[in-house]
């Protein structure tokens, strides 16, 4: 198969999957795209089977494990979706978004060379909005429980940190594979990266989509693009990009 239709393939993946800055509705698993919906296909419900499975290598007491916070949290959150609203969800994601995601590196590998330009104070509030945008993204795209399974099927040693594998099964079948980079910070494995299908980066499609802004607008118009794309997604404003 052509490498050319590949990356097309991946691209189109990428897009339905994640949240552009741009756009005005998150893609993949949230609203727009509700009959792909992720529902597990036969078997017990959710009240008889656990949607959070470990199906490989990776052990649930391990150092890396999704499970004791993001993946418990976005299942809570999924479970309550209706009730909690886009600005609960948003509020109960938040801190585990921050405690599981390596915020500052994520923004600066974001960010990359006009990183070194930024003064402490613009450092500190891009951080801060970056990590605000993410939490929104997630509150939006995981917004309703109907039978999710979310499995971690494996980790693998890859340079200073861990890849942590897993998947999404779809209400088709179809599964969705989200890995994890995970690297150590202190006593905690934090997420630095995210990759879907296995080979598009989270951090390297947010640089290219920042690159733009940067260079029109400079770091001050990355920050409010950043705050108003973030109200936007907890609903917080009804003003459009």
């Amino acid at each position: 198969m052509p490498r050319q239709y590949l990356r097309r393939t991946r691209r189109k993946r990428l897009q339905r999957f994640l949240q552009p800055v741009k756009s005005g509705r998150p893609a993949g698993c949230t609203k727009a795209h509700g009959q792909q919906r992720m529902t597990q296909t036969g078997g017990p419900r959710r009240e008889e089977a656990d949607p959070i499975e470990n199906t490989g290598a990776e052990s649930r007491n391990s150092c890396c494990s999704l499970r004791p916070g993001l993946y418990d949290a976005l299942l809570s959150t999924m479970k309550n979706g209706r009730t909690l609203g886009q600005s609960g969800r948003f509020t109960q994601l938040e801190p585990v978004i921050h405690r599981t995601f390596d915020i500052p590196s994520m923004t600066r590998l974001s960010v990359r060379s006009s990183w070194a330009n930024l003064t402490a104070t613009q450092r500190q509030q891009v951080t801060e909005s970056f990590g605000r945008y993410i939490s929104a993204v997630y509150a939006d795209r995981f917004d309703r429980y109907t039978g999710e399974k979310l499995q971690v099927t494996g980790e693998q040693p890859n340079g200073a940190g861990v890849m942590v594998r897993s998947q999404i099964v779809k209400a088709n079948g179809e599964r969705v594979k989200v890995d994890y980079m995970m690297r150590r910070n202190g006593d905690s494995w934090l997420i630095s990266d995210i990759y879907l299908d296995g080979a598009i980066s989270e951090v390297a499609t947010r640089h290219s989509e920042f690159a733009a802004i940067l260079n029109s607008q400079g770091i001050d118009g990355l920050i409010a693009a950043l705050k108003r794309k973030a109200d936007i997604l907890t609903a917080t404003t009804a003003k459009a990009w």
